[in-house]
């Protein structure tokens, strides 16, 4: 899995939306019908930023919008980007405020399929990740955009071919907090054993792009942590 990428990768900007109200139960599926990075697969992350910050002006100055419609974007390099974030979007005209989205960054139904493997690789990974956090229900549903329609009616929205292939985000069954203690017992020692212990990720200090997603994954396991601590004591 790529790493998720800060949304200072790609802008300065502060997101639109407000902070979504805990977790949600409803994970949606878009694709940017048309949009897509420059070299595809082998495109960098210049370029890749170039294109999120396209897409955000396009919904600004076309649809009104205060800032890009998604929540997380997903490239055909499996690079995975946070957008808005965990925060109300413009992406599921239904369920803007009770949900968050996925995009793809291109027409699922006209891409080679390793961008697709790619990006559902990544989907994959950062529904698990989304779960740990705390910002999806462990009996969330995956669904596409076309399932609940447009603002304007009836959609074909994420393509067939990712529509199609949606179950391979959700191959790995959702734990029970018992199974997650087990699972996380040893990634939870490790962090409180701090950076002395040999097995931990170091947290760079040359590169701050690196040095931020170390920093958010070794967060992330503070946050899983605590929550369990209350699950157990409840």
């Amino acid at each position: 899995m790529k790493l998720l990428r800060a949304r200072s990768a790609w802008t300065s900007t502060a997101p639109g939306g407000v902070p979504l109200d805990g977790p949600v139960g409803d994970l949606f599926i878009h694709h940017s019908a048309g949009a897509f990075p420059k070299d595809g697969v082998n495109a960098t992350p210049q370029a890749e930023a170039a294109l999120i910050r396209a897409t955000r002006e396009f919904h600004i100055n076309s649809r009104g919008m205060s800032d890009i419609a998604y929540c997380y974007g997903f490239m055909p390099s499996g690079r995975v980007y946070t957008l808005r974030g965990h925060r109300t979007g413009g992406h599921t005209f239904c369920c803007n405020g009770s949900s968050i989205a996925f995009l793809f960054f291109g027409t699922s139904d006209a891409v080679p399929r390793e961008a697709l493997d790619n990006a559902l690789t990544s989907m994959r990974a950062e529904r698990a990740h989304q779960i740990e956090l705390g910002n999806l229900t462990r009996n969330h549903r995956i669904r596409g955009h076309r399932e609940v329609g447009g603002q304007f009616g009836p959609t074909a929205c994420p393509g067939t071919a990712l529509f199609d292939r949606l179950a391979e985000i959700e191959e790995e069954e959702d734990m029970g907090f018992a199974d997650y203690s087990e699972a996380y017992a040893e990634r939870w020692n490790l962090l409180l054993a701090g950076d002395a212990h040999p097995r931990l990720e170091k947290i760079p200090t040359d590169d701050p792009e690196r040095r931020d997603a170390a920093l958010g994954r070794r967060q992330a396991d503070v946050d899983f942590a605590s929550l369990k601590g209350h699950r157990d004591q409840a």
